[in-house]
């Protein structure tokens, strides 16, 4: 009887050890839903959420994360950029330079929004559509996904 409860208790452990230890794979395995979450977490006005989804040069430059202005932000298209311009400027220029990411640990995304603001609230752009790139890195194949830059 006792051996039963102490297997029981190990089995227990393990799995709550695993499943605490899981990353979130569609941040690893999937760059494109980082973008998703990235303006899902702004609608739900998610902080924690929408912090997962930038790299630490990435919410520096975001300062503090003001999501009750936004009355909603909605994704209209997601594609991946093909141009290699977008890529060769990161990676020569930018922080990709800085940072020895590879070629095979960035993604661009080219993303088209619409975004309407509060009544009221002043900001530096009106409400309306938008279209914005986004650069999506990774450390090694291992590391999560991240929004590292974007722009017009």
């Amino acid at each position: 009887m006792n051996r039963n409860v102490v297997l029981i208790i190990l089995i227990t452990i393990i799995f709550s050890a695993a499943a605490c230890s899981k990353q979130d794979t569609s941040q690893i395995g999937n760059p494109q839903s980082v973008v998703e979450n990235y303006f899902n977490s702004m609608n739900e006005k998610n902080i924690d959420e929408h912090l997962k989804t930038l790299s630490e040069n990435e919410k520096r430059n975001q300062g503090k994360i003001n999501f009750d202005k936004i009355e909603y932000i909605n994704i209209i298209s997601i594609d991946e950029e093909m141009d290699t311009k977008f890529k060769e400027g990161y990676l020569q220029n930018g922080r990709g330079k800085e940072k020895g990411i590879s070629e095979e640990n960035l993604k661009v995304y080219r993303v088209k929004y619409d975004v309407k603001y509060k009544e009221g609230t002043i900001t530096a752009r009106d409400s309306g559509t938008y279209e914005e790139w986004y650069w999506v890195i990774r450390e090694n194949s291992n590391s999560p996904w991240v929004i590292d830059d974007a722009g017009v």
